[in-house]
């Protein structure tokens, strides 16, 4: 779309891809080859970076490192409560305590089961608040997703993007627990905006893009091998390599959404007004028998324009991120101060206020324009 800021990004990828395709005899690229061709460009580009890397963040060491990284981050102390009823024997359920005292809990369904939904999400059963006797009702979140189970001898191990599936996720439920709102209708993360709710996810992803921290969580299930920062390098390099595509789709969604809306009664059907649209989009190509529009299910699934929250909670995530960067990944302080800033005030100030404060300096809206739009992995 002209002055569209993802153009460039797409426009470079095409080409890359298409000088590509030239090198091994394809003179044109159809849609239908672009993925397989983008994985090949990758392969080329950074050799056995992504092989056999979900060796090194095994399920259950990679809960464990993550329960202590909260624990030195937020002052808090997560144990597996083990026994009890559950809905299904793969459910585990952990116990948050600070200064001995438990305030909340987290279910943690983590296998892809048959009749079960196949993607991840957290839910919440219970709010946090005071009752009337002055005693609290602690908070419990849940967090379901879908990882492959252990097979044949091995755990169940996790691809970078099922790593921050996981972070992301873990990052809504300490949202949910820690806070420390008194009131029923204002401490859980359902209560808040969708660009506050998504913050603390995006947030928690930022750590398995850094260098330093996944270096300090990667480790061989079977060796206990650590991985190399050249690797690591590699690895963040070739997962977020050729994104224009995505990231195109992400944003034709969302023209498509407003075209509907602005010129509904115009006498175009769905699949007319999205033809229009990919049009406008020179460089994204689709099959002619696509239909893209019917999948794009927000406007029918309760998101309506909150979708678009995920972009800006994104780049918002980002922006408070820079502070955990150039503080240290593993501040301690920093971890506290962002505690209080967002988790403890419950139904606070604004988002945006919030990241200003946490960061020490205005953030401009207009870090919107020209930034990549990050591919939504989970329901929430």
């Amino acid at each position: 779309m002209p002055g569209c800021a993802i153009d460039p990004v797409l426009e470079q990828d095409v080409k890359q891809l298409a000088a590509f395709a030239r090198q091994h005899g394809i003179d044109r690229v159809q849609p239908w080859d672009e993925e397989f061709l983008a994985e090949q460009w990758r392969q080329q580009q950074f050799p056995g970076a992504l092989d056999n890397l979900r060796d090194y963040f095994a399920f259950d060491g990679t809960l464990r490192r993550l329960c202590l990284f909260c624990k030195r981050m937020f002052g808090i102390r997560i144990v597996e409560q083990v026994g009890g009823d559950h809905w299904h024997d793969d459910v585990r359920l952990l116990e948050i305590s600070e200064h001995e005292q438990v305030i909340g809990y987290i279910y943690l369904d983590p296998f892809h089961r048959d009749n079960a939904a196949d993607f991840a999400g957290t839910s919440t059963l219970r709010n946090r608040r005071i009752n009337a006797e002055g005693r609290p009702a602690l908070p419990i979140a849940v967090l379901s997703s879908n990882f492959t189970p252990a097979t044949d001898g091995h755990p169940c191990r996790l691809e970078l993007s099922e790593l921050r599936v996981l972070f992301h996720e873990f990052g809504h439920c300490l949202q949910h627990v820690l806070t420390r709102s008194p009131h029923y209708t204002l401490s859980g993360i359902q209560q808040l905006g969708h660009e506050a709710a998504e913050f603390s996810g995006q947030l928690f992803e930022q750590w398995c893009q850094s260098r330093e921290f996944v270096l300090w969580l990667g480790a061989h299930f079977q060796t206990g091998e650590r991985l190399s920062a050249a690797r690591v390098d590699a690895a963040l390099s070739a997962s977020q390599a050729n994104s224009g595509r995505q990231q195109a789709l992400i944003l034709m969604g969302a023209i498509i959404d407003f075209e509907l809306h602005a010129t509904h009664g115009d006498g175009r059907s769905v699949e007319e007004v999205c033809a229009d649209v990919q049009r406008k989009m020179a460089h994204l190509q689709l099959p002619e028998s696509h239909r893209f529009a019917n999948g794009f299910d927000y406007m029918v699934t309760q998101y309506d324009a909150s979708v678009y929250a995920y972009v800006w909670s994104g780049v918002l995530a980002q922006e408070a991120f820079k502070r955990f960067s150039r503080d240290w990944v593993f501040n301690a302080q920093t971890g506290r101060a962002f505690r209080e800033t967002f988790f403890a005030p419950g139904a606070g100030r604004p988002l945006l206020e919030a990241v200003e404060a946490f960061v020490g300096r205005p953030v401009s809206e207009e870090l919107c324009v020209g930034r990549p739009i990050n591919r939504r992995v989970t329901s929430d």
